[in-house]
């Protein structure tokens, strides 16, 4: 044990590289969760390929309002990730469901993306409209926050609505055997 100088930046600094730790144990696990529901590597990963375009929606959100990243961004960020990863494993729990009932790849994802449209987008709105009186008057604190969960929300949904989807149908063309 010794004496050192730091302040709030080392205490940033340690905060910081805790949430990092922390999310990269909570991807890996939702990933094996997700592994062991699907029984299969592929799907997990397309659940959680939406997850870096949620978090670039929280960025430009920032910069677009003027805003810095900060940590409380960062826990912005994390619990955001949690609600994109839900929209997504909505999405292609409701592909397999169409894919058990005999219909095409490409008929599934559509019917898919039809059928869960209204609730994942509920979802969003309903998180997003929540988090508006926290962004109007929640002082300087907690803006950043708000803005990392609606704005990446916002883009991550609707990159969940079109990626997947065409993301589905792109692999169906190149007819890869790693299709259900």
């Amino acid at each position: 044990m010794g004496i050192g100088f730091g302040g709030d930046e080392a205490e940033e600094d340690e905060a910081l590289g805790t949430l990092g730790i922390g999310f990269l144990i909570a991807l890996s696990a939702t990933y094996l969760l997700l592994t062991l529901h699907f029984n299969t590597h592929w799907q997990p990963l397309l659940v959680l390929s939406v997850i870096p375009f949620s978090c670039i929606g929280a960025v430009w959100g920032h910069i677009l309002l003027g805003y810095d990243l900060s940590i409380v961004s960062l826990i912005g960020v994390v619990a955001m990730t949690g609600v994109v990863v839900n929209d997504s494993l909505v999405l292609v729990t409701a592909y397999n469901r169409q894919r058990n009932i005999a219909e095409a790849p490409l008929t599934a994802i559509l019917n898919a993306a039809c059928q869960r449209f209204r609730p994942i987008l509920l979802t969003t709105l309903t998180t997003t409209l929540g988090l508006i009186p926290l962004y109007l008057g929640g002082g300087t604190m907690w803006e950043p926050m708000a803005i990392a969960i609606m704005i990446g929300l916002l883009f991550g949904t609707t990159i969940t609505l079109l990626f997947i989807p065409v993301l589905y149908s792109l692999l169906y063309r190149k007819k890869q055997t790693i299709l259900p």
